[in-house]
Order: structure tokens, then sequence, then C-alpha cells
């Protein structure tokens, strides 16, 4: 199974789960996210990202991404890493995605986690280190990442 493919779906699933309510204006939203409120700028980035009351710009995403994930906000990291890794809305950087992959895992975001483990366990922009995979498919799996759990399962078969 590609990465793309592992990947995909989960970011997919993120945003679409992730949708903020329809009751917020986004000039008020707006306004929020350009005082520092990293809750309004994530909400932000992921109108802009799904075309929700607004017209679809993804590097106009990427920007409030940006400014949440550096304040923490660990769905904002994760949404940014995926983003540096596939180049959507910012110049791909496989590095870029790395650290922010780490900082969300650190949080203890399963699907950070996950995603971190799949590269560690393909080499993808970093020495393969399957013992650190398993790690972290491991960890990803306790907080309750199902996908991870199903790779680990795989890795212990010798099927991935």
């Amino acid at each position: 199974m590609s990465i793309k493919k592992l990947l995909f779906p989960i970011f997919s699933l993120l945003v679409i789960f992730a949708n903020p309510s329809h009751a917020i204006e986004i000039s008020k939203l707006r306004h929020q996210a350009e005082n520092g409120n990293m809750h309004a700028q994530y909400d932000l980035a992921v109108h802009y990202a799904t075309g929700d009351q607004v017209s679809e710009n993804a590097k106009e995403a990427a920007k409030w991404f940006l400014q949440a994930a550096k304040q923490g906000h660990v769905d904002a990291q994760v949404n940014l890493a995926v983003w540096y890794a596939m180049g959507l809305g910012v110049e791909q950087n496989q590095q870029k995605a790395l650290e922010w992959y780490h900082r969300a895992a650190a949080q203890g975001n399963g699907q950070a986690q996950y995603n971190l483990a799949a590269r560690y366990h393909k080499g993808l922009g970093i020495k393969q280190d399957d013992v650190r995979a398993k790690a972290l498919f491991k960890s990803s799996c306790s907080n309750g990442f199902k996908a991870s759990c199903q790779a680990l399962q795989l890795i212990n078969n010798g099927e991935l």
C-alpha cells in the first residue's frame, strides 16, 4: 500500500469531520483569527480548505493552518504536515512535514503518530527505523487510531 493511499483518506476525513459550525460569520472568524485566536485560525483554515462559505484557497488555508499550528493547535499541526508532505497550498517540503508530524505526535495525536510511523517504516524523508515505527504505531493504536492497529498487525504478520 502506498503512503499516499494511507495518508490521503485520513486527511480527507479530518477535514470533513473538523468542519466548523456554519453559524459563525466568516468576517467575525477572520477578525478573531487576525487577533491571534488559534481556534479561529484553524476554523478559518478549514473554511478555505473546503470552500465552505468562502472560495476554496489552498494558500490561504495553509497560511491559517500555520498560524494555528505555531500556537500548538494539534489538528492544525497535523493538517499542515499533510499539506507540506503533499504540496497543498505550500511548496512540498518533506522536512517541514516531518517537523509538524513530530510536534503533533508529541501531543499524543494518533493520526500524526500513524503518519510519522508510516514514514519511519518506509524511510520516507527520514532514515528507516522499524523499531521507532512500531513504537509509534503502538502509541497511535493506544490513542484509538484504528489504522495504526491494523498496520501494527500487518507488520507483526510480516505483511507490511
